[in-house]
């Protein structure tokens, strides 16, 4: 039989199983279009849910033990199933499947599994938001793994806000200092430092700046930038002005998560990929 879900359970073509017991088998959909989206079938070929006979239907309730365990599986207390039957209302292979939805993205991340909530980003987009806020467990450990990767560094610089627990932990364990780049210039600064970005995604113009004391910390200095997350890459190109602005050295960029195209740069250091999510 010429079935494309028939010949993923039979292993003749590739997928990311999520699940497999003696009735049905789940995997991951290769276009999600919320955080947790896969795709759990019977393993029985029966082609769409107006073919569920009194000798077949038996199968659909495994359907069901299955999601309920991938749930537990996957730290998920919310979800959505979902069926189509039929051309018109979308189902595109016939062979019955369920699309099971979570609202959250569950990532590993230095060796702490965590569960981030979807937000949309905009009509077309939604991204997972991770906030270290809070998570002192998550902070260590990702500021520990984080050092591991990067190189010799005398001081580290992040701006405000979210990155300043972890640029704080790295330079606890590490014994080196910290320094803040604020958002605007403040009434105790002097001689202030000044650099701003333009968005090349929206008209927002980023501003960072250092008092001359901080400056003078990063002159002369290898200094590491460290963010949470690197995504377009906006806020590490005024990181990277403001440390030219003060005469320091780039040693090196890090963070703990590089969110969409971010991740095939090969220059910045970060533990984990962050997907982005198109609707």
């Amino acid at each position: 039989m010429d079935c494309l879900f028939c010949k993923i359970i039979d292993g003749d073509i590739p997928s990311t199983k999520v699940y497999e017991d003696d009735f049905v088998f789940a995997f991951k959909d290769i276009a999600p279009i919320a955080p947790f989206h896969c795709l759990i079938i019977p393993k029985v070929h029966i082609s769409g849910a107006d073919q569920i006979t009194a000798e077949n239907s038996e199968v659909i309730g495994k359907v069901f033990e299955a999601a309920a365990k991938i749930a537990k599986q996957e730290g998920i207390e919310s979800f959505r199933i979902i069926n189509n039957c039929g051309d018109d209302a979308g189902q595109t292979v016939k062979h019955i499947h369920f699309h099971m939805l979570a609202d959250t993205y569950k990532m590993k991340i230095a060796g702490l599994e965590r569960e981030l909530i979807r937000c949309p980003l905009n009509d077309k987009i939604d991204i997972a938001a991770f906030i270290m806020f809070s998570d002192v467990e998550l902070t260590v450990a990702c500021a520990e793994e984080l050092l591991k990767k990067c190189g010799d560094f005398d001081i580290i610089l992040t701006a405000e806000s979210k990155g300043i627990p972890l640029a704080y932990e790295m330079a606890r364990q590490s014994g080196k200092n910290y320094v803040v780049a604020r958002k605007s210039v403040k009434l105790y600064m002097t001689d202030p430092v000044e650099v701003t970005v333009k968005s090349i995604t929206t008209a927002n113009v980023q501003k960072l700046c250092l008092s001359k004391e901080k400056a003078d910390m990063l002159r002369g200095r290898k200094v590491l930038l460290v963010d949470d997350v690197i995504s377009t890459g906006e806020s590490l190109i005024a990181l990277e002005k403001l440390t030219a602005a003060a005469g320091g050295d780039i040693a090196g960029k890090a963070a703990v998560l590089a969110e969409g195209d971010a991740a095939d740069r090969t220059d910045i250091i970060f533990l984990e990929k962050l997907p982005l999510f198109f609707k």
